[in-house]
């Protein structure tokens, strides 16, 4: 977590039902702080958790992904490979697969693994809602909005400017390598 990052577990209205975080960033790894981040922990919990453990209810399984995918091709909204994205992509599901559509593991080839670009400085009212499930690695940076899930089989960098932000949860699985999600700027 760097710069201007804000985090906000603190405000309990945004939880979903029964839900509540042990804190405002954790990590199953490590957690570093650099810069000036804004961490403000849930109600009896900590800003970081380094080593945290998860149910795996927060894990897409590969069943999962499989009925993901299919419901993203029926709303055409299924995609194959790296994608870049500078204005709003359509609200809703988005699926982006492996270029061969097989299943992200440690022994896919890189040449394989999608990497989402979402990136720009979109104008005030423009903004995405939905999921965005991914089996690769997801790039955000610049002045975006986006409102939902935004998950990841492998790595999430985010480096956000302006009033960009993301409301919603943000997951990455790494299950490609061990290079750690950065979450930088605001």
């Amino acid at each position: 977590m760097g710069g201007n990052a804000v985090v906000n577990a603190a405000d309990t209205t945004k939880y979903c039902s029964g839900v509540t975080p042990g804190s405002a960033v954790g990590s199953n790894g490590i957690v570093t702080v650099n810069g000036t981040p804004d961490l403000d922990a849930p109600p009896g919990g900590s800003e970081t958790q380094p080593g945290a453990t998860y149910p795996s209810s927060m894990l897409l399984s590969d069943a999962d992904m499989a009925i993901l995918k299919s419901i993203a091709k029926a709303s055409g909204t299924y995609y194959q490979g790296s994608q870049t994205w500078t204005s709003p992509p359509p609200s809703g599901l988005i699926f982006v697969d492996t270029t061969d559509g097989s299943v992200l593991s440690s022994s896919t080839p890189s040449a394989n693994i999608p990497v989402v670009d979402i990136h720009g400085n979109w104008s005030a009212g423009e903004n995405w809602s939905g999921w965005l499930v991914v089996a690769g690695t997801i790039q955000i940076s610049g002045d975006v909005r986006l409102n939902g899930l935004i998950y990841a089989q492998n790595d999430v960098n985010l480096n956000g400017t302006g009033t960009g932000a993301i409301n919603g949860a943000v997951i990455s699985t790494n299950r490609v390598d061990t290079t750690s999600t950065t979450v930088a700027d605001t």
